[in-house]
């Protein structure tokens, strides 16, 4: 026992100078803002590494940079309109459009880039009529509610766009953001009770619902004309996020109430028990994936028999098109398979736990994970990001003085700050930073171009912290500015950048198939190892701990191909070995 606190000692530091080498590095912060609040909500990077940003405004007027001033149509009687922004990769705004309204508001939920560098974004309206800056997109006599898509060049020139309305007055909501495959074909979703009609006010969608809400996925074509409409029921359910993995299947994201949900011949059941007025229960996560015909492949849920709640638009995929999502959960126990649970922490104040999670392209969830802590006042709010390297980035809020994520131990700055994780491919937390001030602070998403990260967020503080830097916030009464925050991580540790290796080792089986067995020398026999297992490229795969008298791996799911694996022992030799992964 005497030796076990200088071995955590050296663990820790072995891990951190050894294994673990990205770090965040703080590039540059824009904020921007007017009068009220701006509400972070879309972001992408295109192939050239410029930004887009897509947002709501409820100021009633505000300038960037002191380039770009925004006046809205009627700034006493509205509550938000949006903009779409553009940042080079230094942080310059190369340009902005606004989406004006005369009455009650614009909602912006999406946002990507297509083949041609284009970038085309999608929202909700409620009101008689539209413009983009002062071009009159839709007018009606009638206040309305409506999906819309616009497509726009790199130079923000608009080349097209389409409406989607309720016949009758409504609310035809598409949260849940916009997806492209690869022929150009995009993905929309949108719940409705009503019939619906285009911007040629020709019927597209006929309803007879008098309860209830339908929830739609729109296929349109290159025109935004629809190719398919998928429909299916539900008291009330709600979008997230909607993707198209590496094979042209979507995947949709979402939550559900009432006491089941039915997709074709697939059916889920909610967790929960009590059932409030017309059987509307609580919120339930649900994963669909369909195929480019719109028919279902397979449909998951998340259970719990409290409330839970998916992060909006941020599914990723990997190469091998396993879906990484997140979101929160209020439940005591939340269940994702037979033998896959997650447990909330009891701390009285936690209302929410984040979860993150990945599920294997048959739909099968292989691992969740939460953020361990026995501190009170983690998280309103999160979002997840695979990078290129296959490592995580995952993002939220806190309200204690400190939390500590595997090797991640932050402090907080005021009342909620911003964190910022990266975990490697199974979910373990490698290392963090933070941002925020002495008020409250939230809400992110996260874009990556595989060199660098950019967080999206909100701040309430009169001053926001980043290491050393201060933005202002342009409000006197608490109301949220916007942030665009850039970090780089260093280069990915790889197999030509660590220390230079004292003992080559031998690896048996090799070729081999199902696992790999260590021959470690004599000075090795004792104690914990280190190690990290990379490709023939140099690029990470995973890393673990063994005990060296047992120093055997699982290589079961490794692609075929050859591998190089690095690591240390406690007296500090560190060794290297190769090995060929066959089918």
């Amino acid at each position: 026992m005497k030796n076990l606190k200088p071995f955590l000692l050296w663990l820790i530091m072995f891990s951190h100078s050894f294994i673990f080498t990205q770090q965040f590095k703080f590039e540059w912060a824009r904020s921007f803002g007017g009068s009220k609040d701006e509400i972070d909500r879309v972001m992408k990077v295109d192939k050239k590494g410029d930004l887009y940003l897509f947002c709501e405004v409820y100021s009633s007027h505000f300038s960037i940079d002191n380039r770009f001033f925004f006046d809205w149509i009627n700034p006493e009687n509205y509550p938000s309109n949006a903009v779409l922004l553009k940042y080079s990769p230094s942080g310059e705004l190369l340009w902005g459009r606004a989406l004006k309204t005369n009455i009650i508001g614009i909602e912006a939920y999406g946002i990507v880039i297509d083949q041609d560098n284009n970038v085309i974004i999608s929202g909700f309206h409620q009101g008689n009529e539209i413009y983009l800056d002062t071009v009159k997109l839709y007018s009606s006599v009638n206040v309305n509610s409506f999906a819309f898509i616009l497509k726009l060049n790199e130079e923000g020139e608009l080349l097209k766009y389409q409406t989607f309305a309720e016949v009758i007055r409504g609310t035809l909501n598409n949260q849940g953001g916009i997806a492209i495959d690869k022929s150009g074909n995009y993905y929309l979703p949108a719940q409705t009770r009503k019939s619906i009609i285009d911007k040629n006010k020709d019927t597209i969608f006929n309803s007879d619902l008098t309860k209830g809400r339908y929830l739609l996925l729109f296929k349109l074509d290159q025109d935004f004309n629809p190719i398919w409409i998928k429909k299916y029921y539900n008291v009330d359910g709600y979008f997230g996020d909607v993707k198209v993995d590496g094979e042209d299947n979507i995947i949709v994201y979402g939550m559900f109430r009432g006491r089941e949900l039915t997709v074709d011949s697939f059916t889920v059941r909610n967790a929960e028990t009590v059932y409030l007025q017309e059987d509307f229960g609580q919120d339930e996560v649900y994963i669909l994936k369909l195929n480019g015909d719109g028919e279902t492949i397979w449909l998951k849920s998340v259970q719990g028999k409290d409330v839970e709640y998916c992060a909006y638009n941020d599914i990723s995929f990997d190469k091998e098109n396993n879906i990484y999502l997140g979101g929160m959960f209020g439940s005591d126990t939340l269940k994702f398979s037979e033998n896959i649970y997650l447990h909330k922490d009891k701390v009285r104040s936690n209302f929410f736990d984040i979860f993150y999670s990945v599920y294997d392209k048959t739909g099968e969830c292989q691992w969740a994970k939460t953020i361990e802590r026995k501190i009170e006042g983690l998280a309103d709010n999160m979002s997840i990001h695979l990078i290129s390297s296959n490592h995580l980035i995952i993002s939220g809020n806190y309200s204690t003085q400190n939390f500590q994520a595997g090797n991640a131990q932050l402090s907080n700055k005021g009342r909620s700050d911003s964190f910022i994780l990266l975990a490697n491919n199974n979910g373990e937390i490698i290392t963090g930073t933070t941002y925020g001030g002495e008020n409250n602070d939230y809400e992110q998403q996260v874009a990556s171009d595989g060199r660098s990260v950019y967080i999206f967020g909100m701040f309430g503080s009169r001053e926001l912290m980043i290491n050393d830097t201060i933005l202002k916030n342009d409000t006197t009464d608490g109301s949220l500015d916007a942030v665009l925050i850039k970090y780089s991580i260093d280069s990915l540790t790889s197999a030509s950048n660590l220390p230079e290796d004292q003992i080559e080792i031998g690896v048996y089986p090799n070729p081999a198939k199902e696992q790999i067995r260590l021959q470690l020398p004599e000075a090795m026999a004792q104690g914990l190892l280190f190690y990290n297992l990379f490709d023939i490229d140099g690029k990470w795969v995973s890393s673990g701990l063994l005990r060296s008298k047992h120093a055997e791996i699982s290589v079961r799911s490794l692609l075929p191909g050859q591998y190089i694996i690095k690591g240390g022992s406690l007296g500090a030799k560190k060794f290297v070995g190769r090995f060929m992964k066959m089918e």
